[in-house]
């Protein structure tokens, strides 16, 4: 029985890393809001002296420093841990993505120096190796130069081997949106002091995050290889 690996599983991996990243963002921008509400309710409130208001403020400062470092390392994990995973993708899948040695099929390569194929196998071979970019841009080599030595133009042959050429495996672009979407959520701007605007904007994002998770998780599936039959 034939096995495969699909994109779907590095997806899932950054969505079940984010939301572990997520919770604890909530946790640590929940407790900054709330240790500067209490510190408005101390201002409010008014010290006996100046050297309890500087001692409060000290411990205040302390405190909230300490959580501010904690919410902005949350964003350079969550990085790291989608950049490894990508990178294990991109070791899996990226020989599908570029033209090398390693993918081409040599009696396929073998029949198409043969020239015996006729227009309708040449195009339903393609289809055999709908996920093999080196054999599909040889496919369209071959396919141009027959196209060339036709004694008229052949549109359908020219258009067919212009689409092998460009022939690509985006099997990347649904795990970099999914890592962008995920970041967006746990963004922590570090430039700013008050973290506020930065934690409505990614609760912002956050509502939104599975229909657009949903959505690239689905567009991830539709990448797959055949590791053996």
């Amino acid at each position: 029985m034939a096995q495969y690996r699909n994109v779907k599983e590095f997806t899932d991996r950054i969505r079940k890393a984010y939301l572990k990243h997520r919770e604890e963002y909530v946790s640590l921008g929940n407790a900054l809001i709330e240790g500067r509400k209490k510190w408005d309710e101390e201002l409010r409130r008014g010290w006996r002296n100046p050297k309890e208001q500087q001692e409060a403020r000290n411990k205040h400062d302390a405190k909230m420093r300490e959580l501010r470092e904690a919410f902005e390392s949350i964003e350079d994990r969550a990085k790291a841990e989608f950049d490894e995973i990508k990178a294990e993708c991109m070791q899996i899948f990226e020989p599908y993505n570029r033209a090398t040695a390693s993918m081409i099929d040599m009696p396929t390569l073998e029949l198409l120096k043969s020239g015996i194929l006729k227009d309708n196998e040449l195009i339903e071979l393609a289809d055999s190796f709908a996920d093999n970019v080196t054999m599909l841009r040889l496919i369209g080599k071959y396919a141009e130069e027959r196209a060339k030595i036709s004694d008229t133009l052949d549109r359908k042959m020219t258009n067919f081997a212009m689409g092998c050429q460009r022939a690509s495996f985006p099997y990347i672009e649904p795990v970099d949106s999914l890592a962008m979407w995920s970041l967006k959520a746990i963004r922590s701007d570090k430039d700013s002091i008050s973290k506020e605007n930065a934690i409505n904007l990614s609760n912002g994002i956050a509502k939104a995050y599975d229909e657009q998770a949903d959505r690239l998780t689905a567009e991830a599936e539709k990448f797959y290889i055949t590791v053996s039959e």
